[in-house]
């Protein structure tokens, strides 16, 4: 940027870099008037492991709806989809999303993926974050349902 040179910006949001912006062009600016806008969101990569067919890395291209400028996250039923759908040796009951929480830490979110698929509840298809890793364990008994 003129004047300015490069700032870093990763990680705040929309409004924070627009406020980052006008804060470095005061000293040069009575009134600085900086609008930021996301063209095009940028891919977005998770993991997927465990009994999928297709286990690995995965970039999904996000959705972006110009109408509200809001952007459709991917779903875990998605992400099992993209890895070519899960193993008859699955355990779907107790699929689990590991997820970054800030300094360095993680947090797992374990989902019912049977409840999804015998009741239609949508609770358990949770979307998706940027790093976020899925894993479908392999069932240890395996019932007739």
């Amino acid at each position: 940027m003129p004047l300015v040179g490069k700032l870093a910006l990763a990680g705040l949001t929309l409004s924070g870099a627009t406020q980052a912006i006008s804060n470095a062009y005061i000293p040069y600016l009575k009134t600085p008037l900086v609008t930021v806008d996301l063209v095009a969101p940028r891919a977005m990569q998770i993991g997927i492991a465990g009994e999928v067919n297709q286990p690995g890395a995965y970039e999904i291209q996000l959705a972006d709806d110009d109408t509200d400028a809001t952007v459709a996250w991917p779903t875990v039923i998605e992400a099992i989809k993209l890895a070519g759908g899960i193993t008859n040796r699955a355990d779907v009951r107790a699929v689990e999303v590991r997820r970054l929480a800030g300094a360095g830490r993680s947090e797992v979110i374990r989902l019912n993926l049977w409840e999804l698929l015998t009741t239609g509840d949508i609770q358990n298809d949770i979307t998706l974050r940027y790093g976020d890793a899925i894993n479908i364990p392999t069932a240890i008994a395996l019932s007739p349902e």
